[in-house]
């Protein structure tokens, strides 16, 4: 059994890098192609949006629909549909088709979520081993965009390229639910009524749904139980958390909306030099996420000291890209600004998690008030606080640029990371409060 969990994780690694390598092919080329076909900054900021804002809705609502069925039957439902928005990008080349592909993909590109709570769950009987694991999986997933951008790059500067690219990227997500499928075994869903589980899981020998199964859990969803279980957050340990994560992640986010266009615009960069630009992010993205678990025990597992130095580095390496007069600052700037990212995104889960966890410790004490959460529930929490933040952030960089400029968007998001760390300095999450919290408990 303990082995085939270790492969389940190893198949979830790949899976990742599956997945971000095909988001990677076709994302720097994404707003570009979008202003070729008439589109304003304003219109392409507001078709980033469009994205973020059904993020923002569906991310909760996929948080907790996996915590009752199956992962990997959700993991599948979510591969399936995030191939079907690429293919619609692929076939039609339209501001309207660009609008289509971005609602089908803004409900079910959460992949990456039910997977980090699949490991999470795992890191939960240790949670020493909860940053190694989300380390190893966000660094095998960022290995994606090493070969990503610069192959979506030079296919792009073809004859019909950006529709290539997205058929593409359709193809590899249709590889990725094939993976799932066969190497990932059938789990047994969370019991939500009284039928026995062999009668209500999917697996891999079904041919054809009994009308048993599509009446059960996993392809229906309880909305009202769905919601009334979100009072259960441990909110009091969660809420600068969250709100630091909006402006820390709004300051990165702002800044990939900006980082192509200022590549294209004002250093007059090609198709393939924007890919081979991202695609060095992506190579300093994963060598740093292999570093997290020794960085991490170098803080003592302190997340929150971790996490506020993290993202005073960020802050800096932000206006260091927005003041840089050529490519050679930018990458060198980028190297800092990658690895505390990294370190930053798994800081944060981690933290956010353990506040849910604590909840649970409390509502199981006797006479405990304390309130639980399920982790996928707590991370698709968090993942709906960066949908906020994707819902913006493009919309934001739009009307900057129209108003002030190329590099206005580039300030913005230097700003919004000073305001993350402030937050983290009032709430006095700088590592010294958890330590007095631990010994309060």
């Amino acid at each position: 059994m303990e082995g085939e969990k270790r492969f389940s994780m190893y198949i979830l690694y790949f899976s990742g890098f599956l997945d971000l390598f095909a988001v990677s092919m076709i994302m720097p080329l994404i707003l570009p192609q979008a202003i070729e076909l008439g589109a304003s900054p304003t219109l392409a900021g507001v078709l980033g949006s469009v994205y973020g804002g059904l993020q923002l809705v569906s991310s909760p609502i996929i948080g907790k629909w996996s915590d009752s069925v199956s992962r990997r039957f959700s993991l599948l439902v979510c591969m399936i549909f995030t191939g079907l928005g690429y293919t619609v990008l692929g076939l039609c080349s339209s501001v309207l088709a660009f609008f289509i592909s971005r609602f089908i993909l803004g409900c079910f590109k959460h992949s990456q979520t039910i997977s980090r709570a699949f490991l999470s769950e795992e890191g939960c009987h240790q949670p020493s081993q909860r940053p190694l694991l989300l380390g190893n999986f966000n660094s095998f997933s960022s290995i994606g965009f090493i070969i990503g951008p610069a192959v979506g790059g030079h296919m792009a500067e073809t004859s019909g390229g950006f529709s290539l690219v997205a058929c593409t990227a359709a193809i590899v997500f249709a590889i990725n639910a094939g993976l799932v499928w066969w190497m990932i075994p059938s789990e047994k869903t969370r019991p939500q009524t009284h039928r026995s589980p062999s009668d209500t899981n999917l697996t891999r020998s079904d041919t054809a749904l009994s009308m048993e199964k599509v009446g059960s859990e996993e392809l229906n969803l309880n909305f009202t139980k769905l919601f009334s279980s979100f009072r259960d957050f441990n909110w009091p340990q969660m809420w600068d958390l969250l709100l630091m994560r909006f402006f820390a992640g709004f300051s990165m986010i702002i800044f990939r909306t900006n980082f192509t266009m200022v590549l294209k615009l004002k250093f007059s960069a090609s198709p393939s030099t924007i890919g081979y630009m991202t695609s060095f992010s992506g190579i300093v993205a994963a060598l740093s996420g292999f570093c997290i678990g020794g960085i991490t025990r170098r803080y003592n597992n302190d997340n929150s000291r971790l996490l506020f130095h993290s993202t005073i580095f960020q802050a800096i390496a932000l206006m260091c890209l927005a003041i840089a007069p050529s490519l050679t600052v930018i990458l060198l700037a980028l190297v800092p600004l990658n690895l505390v990212t990294s370190l930053s995104r798994v800081s944060a889960t981690t933290l956010t998690v353990e506040a849910a966890a604590s909840g649970n410790k409390t509502s199981q004490a006797p006479g405990g008030k304390g309130k639980s959460a399920s982790v996928g529930a707590v991370i698709g929490l968090g993942q709906s606080v960066m949908a906020l933040a994707r819902m913006s952030a493009p919309l934001v960089a739009g009307v900057a640029q129209e108003i002030a400029g190329l590099d206005s968007p580039s300030y913005i998001g230097a700003g919004s990371a000073a305001i993350a760390v402030t937050i983290m300095l009032c709430a006095g999450r700088t590592g010294e409060k958890r330590a007095a919290d631990k010994k309060d408990n």
